[in-house]
């Protein structure tokens, strides 16, 4: 279980005053055995899945910085396993997180064409990891890519 403590730090004047109108905010995360977690990061935004012809799968997030404790170092990717429900334990690959991009994404391994994934994506920076359970689905489309025909064009 994880604890979380506020508080509120401010600088003194020259005068022993403090200055409260630049005080910041900050908050620190503690485990149950009072070992300090670290700060999260924001949860990625605006998931998005798409199949892709061959099996695989394209992931797309944004990452909102708007009230940011911390940047993350890398985003964890997980699935289902086409099983329904998504193993948090085990971390299907990482992206890791570039100062200044908005728009992150991930190209999976292939699956069977009909299997049905879920899947989810998490910040991580310095080993505290944001819990958010936002996730998405959809099917794989193992088809092959279609061929173009031949067209031929004369003169006439």
């Amino acid at each position: 279980m994880v604890k979380r403590y506020h508080g509120k730090w401010s600088a003194v004047n020259g005068g022993g005053v403090e200055e409260w109108e630049e005080a910041v905010t900050a908050q620190a995360l503690f485990d149950g055995s009072g070992e300090w977690v670290g700060m999260i990061p924001n949860a990625p935004a605006d998931l998005q899945v798409r199949p892709q012809v061959g099996g695989t799968f394209l992931l797309q997030w944004t990452y909102p910085r708007e009230s940011e404790e911390i940047e993350p170092s890398e985003f964890r990717v997980y699935n289902d396993s086409g099983t329904g429900t998504i193993n948090y334990s085990t971390v299907v690959d990482t992206v890791s997180h570039r100062r200044g991009r908005l728009h992150f994404s991930y190209t999976s391994t292939v699956f069977a064409n009909g299997t049905r994934v879920r899947w989810a994506v998490r910040a991580v920076s310095a080993g505290a990891e944001e819990k958010n359970t936002n996730n998405v689905f959809d099917t794989a489309d193992s088809a092959a890519p279609p061929i173009n025909p031949v067209v031929w064009i004369t003169r006439g």
